[in-house]
């Protein structure tokens, strides 16, 4: 993988997982990274300024807002390891669980900013960032209900993924679905087949 498409991946990487923790929509336990993609593709360029914007205005308010820069240098600091930059996993650029550790000071800076707000202000903020988080881990549930229902949701964000065809044609096979399993291995070797570095 050539080095400026690890920068941008890295970059964007930042981006990705800060998002998808203050907005969690779309959550798919793998994102196949595309044969074709480019560090110019626009989302790796929009997630790319993103992560150098939010870095400048930590570092332009480090005086005033100390806890920012202390925050955003953990964050980066913990996604460092699966960051493109150290690893290039060719079956998938970001995954979900990468971000749990890396978070948690994201999490922290965000409940001193609610006690920060004025008392009332601070029940209704904290009441309604409760329930919007509860309903979506509500929406969590069937996903994880069980291997198959997990594999199929992976898939329908990732149909091209090697792991996720496998795992799900396993699953179904286990569960004595062979007709319906065979499918997903045919796809997993033909994949494989064209991206043997997968």
């Amino acid at each position: 993988v050539m080095p400026e498409m690890r920068a941008a991946l890295s970059l964007y990487g930042l981006a990705f997982y800060l998002w998808k923790t203050v907005v969690p929509l779309g959550l798919y336990p793998q994102y196949v990274m595309a044969a074709e993609l480019s560090p110019w593709d626009p989302r790796i360029v929009a997630g790319a300024l993103a992560a150098v914007a939010v870095t400048a205005v930590a570092v332009l308010l480090r005086r005033r807002w100390p806890a920012g820069l202390a925050v955003w240098v953990c964050y980066a600091a913990s996604l460092l390891p699966v960051l493109s930059i150290a690893r290039v996993d060719p079956q998938q650029y970001v995954a979900d669980h990468h971000s749990y550790l890396a978070t948690m000071g994201v999490a922290l800076g965000a409940a001193v900013a609610l006690a920060m707000l004025p008392g009332r202000a601070f029940q209704a903020a904290a009441v309604a960032a409760t329930l919007a988080l509860g309903a979506l881990a509500r929406a969590q549930v069937p996903v994880w209900r069980d291997s198959v229902s997990l594999w199929t949701h992976t898939l329908a964000g990732s149909p091209n993924s090697v792991v996720a065809h496998n795992n799900l044609g396993e699953s179904l096979a286990a569960a004595r679905r062979l007709e319906e399993a065979i499918p997903h291995f045919e796809r997993a070797v033909a994949i494989k087949v064209l991206h043997p570095d997968l």
